[in-house]
């Protein structure tokens, strides 16, 4: 079975970008550029078995990543926590990370929770996980904002990571 990926990116007449695809609209601010968009594969990792995902990646000046993720899960896990998905998170990414509270929300979730971390390489990250769970599996959104340590001098003034991942989520209508 072959399967249309089409991204549409549009300009508005006061210069702000648009992009959308199948379940959402994602309005950049005006101080980030959309980079592009990539086919993520399909996994047993993370979200199980036959995960299929796509991703969305834009930069900001301070040279912050935001990088949107959609995986369709074909069977979720029964029970799954935040700290169930946060575990599986650990045991295939090598990274240190802790649940944050707070942050903005996303309406109309089955399960839904953010963390904070850091790489081996030094690169520092925020993540928002939205699941939606429906009869034939589930939906999964992954907002992350990440910050490559080497990108820039850290003596530059840069957003603070939390509040980057909030107005990443802000920018993004899940339909």
């Amino acid at each position: 079975m072959l399967t249309a990926l089409v991204t549409l990116i549009t300009c508005s007449a006061d210069g702000g970008v648009t992009v959308q695809d199948e379940g959402f609209s994602w309005r950049l601010p005006d101080d980030v550029g959309f980079e592009g968009s990539f086919d993520a594969g399909v996994e047993n990792g993370d979200w199980g078995r036959g995960a299929a995902g796509r991703s969305w990646t834009a930069k900001g000046r301070d040279e912050s990543l935001w990088q949107l993720t959609r995986w369709s899960v074909p069977r979720v896990a029964k029970g799954l926590t935040a700290k169930e998905v946060l575990r599986r998170w650990r045991s295939s990414h090598g990274c240190v990370s802790t649940i944050l509270d707070g942050g903005v929300t996303i309406p109309g979730a089955t399960l839904q929770f953010a963390h904070a971390g850091s790489c081996e390489g030094g690169d520092v990250y925020v993540r928002r996980v939205a699941v939606f769970v429906g009869d034939g599996g589930a939906v999964v959104y992954e907002f992350n904002a990440v910050r490559f340590i080497t990108a820039r001098d850290p003596s530059e003034p840069r957003v603070p990571l939390r509040t980057s991942l909030d107005a990443f989520v802000r920018s993004v209508e899940l339909r």
